[in-house]
């Protein structure tokens, strides 16, 4: 039995040293040969590495140092390869960071660059056009709503049910949009528990505040 599990690990471990993706996901080996490749992977990788370790000590987004805030807001991305996943993810973050501190007109902008961009991994695509859909229920933006509100993207909502930015747009949907007031309650029941739950504790926090400014004001 032990020789037999010990067989079916290597096979695995030597499977995910083989470059390619799974479902529009890369595995070790094509972002181990994307880090030998580029030196500006590197660069992002190390970045978010360092992002996520400093999520492991604070609890919400005001805390992250504002010199790494700074930085990765004037990281040009313009002339960088972003049908690299490595790259890709490290410029969402930094639009998700124009969202975090309060400058939603450019970051609607920005995320609808990344929707229409075809190089970028549907997976970033599809985050982008969640975030779209919300600015186009926060904008009343009925037509882009239905557009955007794809068959396509309701079953990649589903299967990300458990991100609380999902949980916020299912609600903003409910409430806003459907007029739904049951429903809208249960996405925002979902996301206060998910602030014991979820593996970054500033993120579900930061999107619970806004489902508060949603029902206090009725605005960003």
């Amino acid at each position: 039995m032990f020789q037999e599990f010990g067989i079916v690990g290597l096979v695995l471990g030597i499977q995910a040293l083989i470059p390619c993706k799974f479902a529009d996901f890369p595995n070790d080996g094509y972002n181990l040969m994307n880090l030998i490749k580029s030196s500006e992977a590197r660069e992002c990788f190390y970045i978010m590495l360092k992002i996520n370790a400093l999520f492991t000590t604070v609890d919400t987004f005001d805390e992250l140092p504002k010199d790494i805030v700074k930085k990765l807001k004037e990281k040009d991305f313009s002339k960088l390869d972003l049908s690299n996943p490595i790259i890709a993810n490290t410029y969402l973050f930094k639009v998700e960071l124009f969202y975090i501190t309060g400058e939603f007109e450019k970051t609607y902008e920005l995320y609808k660059s990344i929707m229409n961009n075809e190089s970028i991994l549907k997976t970033f695509k599809n985050e982008a056009q969640c975030e779209c859909l919300f600015f186009a229920i926060m904008n009343d933006d009925k037509k882009n709503i239905d557009k955007l509100y794809s068959k396509k993207l309701r079953k990649y909502i589903k299967s990300t049910s458990i991100y609380p930015e999902r949980q916020r747009l299912m609600y903003a949907y409910y409430k806003f949009y459907k007029h739904d007031e049951q429903e809208a309650l249960k996405y925002e029941n979902e996301l206060k528990k998910s602030i014991n739950t979820f593996a970054i504790k500033a993120n579900a926090i930061y999107e619970s505040k806004i489902i508060n400014n949603l029902k206090t004001r009725g605005t960003l």
